[in-house]
């Protein structure tokens, strides 16, 4: 099915331009921007900068109006405000009800309420967002203008867990007037990570791993530890008891190797960073030899740094993918280009096509990154450190509350996070699939006769192994239409993951001052609850 036509009075500006660009992405349609055109008339919805524009909107067509981001209408709040959205079947259920903490933004000019106006929600305490009628049929008017792009921004720093009312609205009127022709998103998957921990005792910090397993269970969550696989040398024999009876539970994935500061952000030759994620990955297979826990092939890179060209060698050493918040991911690849959709999709789809999932702060007032991360069908990942529960455990189970009222939830370790990443969307006989990991596994849909693989928002191509009962092994099918019946199980991965062995990789050279750091971090993590 063809995509739905929008209609936009945009105004100038490179910044609006990658708005359009990034909401065209994420959502199943196309902008039309000339005025003057037959398709434009013809649009299947609007969007316009005043109300007085509506006289130009055909009746019968959804509109929104989007006030101009003339700076002399635009009121500064100075302080932080609390978006409340009202508890209304026309709002997307993620978001129904919910009160968010937002940072300060431009409101606009007061949005007066009429007698039949829907309020879908306010800021402070003035209306931001309502639902108008206009003849038989419905249409928004909100009071914030879109934001105006610096040279280095994206739509992703004003759609987030802490400022998103300058486009959240924009989006979700898109995928109302998208419908049933729109990508259909991956389920809710939700895993909170802990960096550091390791299995040399039955704690770490304030981290008591059986207090959390039990917690675990009742109130239904998964945690996944980010250990040093300079800390593999011992497992505690309980501890790793403990994680290989309950991996729903309780998981491991990787942070860096020596767990030097900025380890994976300095500027390494290719086979520089060969050898260091080829030797962490040589110190994990010997602690699952030793533990018998298994550990997700999930880099968390120390301190969130992590340069392109690292993850470009984790790929080819088999790495499933990485966390990394988008913020960080950025500021560690200064002059990289990035797609106007960056920091909006399921996960950031870098070169060679390898993936990295998001990651935000784990604290008290989180709710705000917990909703809008579903809201963009982006995993829900909070992460923290041992002291972050310096206070209790009840943090978890406020986290957990707040992740479970959204819905279905897919808990699970960091490698089925990355395995339920990937969007649909079906056009006929034809199923459009994209990935956003180095795998996936799929049932075909009734009526689906073929299989169409998504380009990634990078631009690059991905070269594919895809498998299936009907056609075989396919290699690179990239674009390529091929055949497959329905209710029939897909299975694909990228072609050139894991083309080199660790085993085959020289180690690097000894840091010496590695294991005497990390003795001493250590200990300062497990002196603090006996000096607290």
């Amino acid at each position: 099915m063809s995509a739905r036509i929008v209609a936009v009075r945009r105004e100038n500006g490179a910044g609006e331009e990658l708005i359009w660009a990034a909401l065209e992405r994420l959502v199943h349609i196309r902008f039309c921007f000339d005025a003057d055109s037959a398709e434009f008339a013809a649009a299947d919805a609007f969007v316009v900068r005043s109300v007085a524009e509506l006289s130009g909107v055909p009746l019968g067509k959804p509109y929104l109006v989007v006030p101009s981001g003339d700076a002399s209408l635009a009121v500064q709040h100075s302080q932080q405000l609390c978006v409340e959205f009202a508890d209304e079947p026309v709002i997307d259920a993620r978001l129904r009800g919910r009160r968010l903490s937002h940072n300060p933004f431009p409101t606009g000019a007061p949005l007066p309420l009429e007698s039949h106006d829907l309020l879908l929600a306010s800021a402070g305490d003035r209306p931001a967002w309502v639902r108008r009628r206009r003849g038989e049929t419905w249409g928004d008017i909100v009071s914030s203008p879109l934001p105006s792009l610096g040279p280095d921004e994206r739509a992703f720093d004003y759609l987030n867990g802490g400022h998103f009312m300058q486009l959240l609205p924009l989006l979700h009127f898109l995928r109302e007037v998208a419908g049933g022709t729109d990508w259909r998103p991956p389920e809710l998957r939700a895993c909170m990570m802990f960096d550091d921990p390791n299995l040399h005792w039955s704690s770490y910090g304030f981290l008591p791993f059986a207090g959390i397993v039990e917690l675990a269970k009742r109130a239904n969550f998964h945690v996944a530890c980010a250990t040093v696989p300079l800390d593999s040398w011992y497992a505690h024999g309980p501890t790793a008891s403990l994680l290989r009876d309950h991996p729903g539970q309780l998981s491991l994935l990787i942070h860096g190797n020596d767990h030097l500061r900025g380890e994976l952000g300095l500027e390494y030759s290719e086979d520089e960073a060969q050898r260091l994620l080829a030797q962490a990955l040589r110190r994990i297979e010997g602690l699952e030899k030793r533990s018998g826990v298994r550990v997700s092939r999930v880099m968390a890179p120390p301190h969130g740094a992590c340069r392109p060209a690292m993850l470009r060698s984790m790929s080819r050493l088999g790495y499933t993918g990485a966390c990394i918040s988008p913020w960080s991911l950025r500021d560690w690849a200064p002059g990289r280009e990035w797609p106007p959709s960056f920091g909006l999709e399921p996960a950031e789809v870098m070169d060679e096509h390898f993936a990295v999932a998001p990651r935000f702060k784990m604290y008290e007032g989180c709710e705000g990154w917990v909703v809008i991360s579903a809201f963009l069908n982006r995993p829900i990942i909070p992460v923290g450190h041992h002291d972050t529960l310096s206070a209790g455990l009840d943090l978890l189970t406020m986290i957990a509350e707040k992740v479970n009222s959204l819905g279905k939830v897919a808990w699970g370790d960091l490698e089925s996070v990355f395995a339920g990443s990937a969007m649909t969307r079906q056009d006929g006989s034809q199923l459009h699939l994209r990935p956003y990991s180095s795998a996936f596994q799929l049932t075909i849909p009734p009526g689906a006769s073929s299989l169409v693989l998504a380009k990634p928002s990078n631009g690059g191509a991905a070269k594919w192994t895809v498998s299936s009962v009907t056609s075989g092994k396919i290699e690179n099918p990239d674009g390529e239409e091929f055949p497959v019946n329905a209710r029939d199980q897909i299975t694909g991965h990228l072609l050139n993951r894991g083309s080199v062995s660790a085993t085959s990789v020289p180690p690097p050279k000894r840091a010496i001052w590695a294991p005497v750091r990390r003795v001493l971090c250590e200990g300062r993590d497990r002196m603090k609850p006996m000096l607290r």
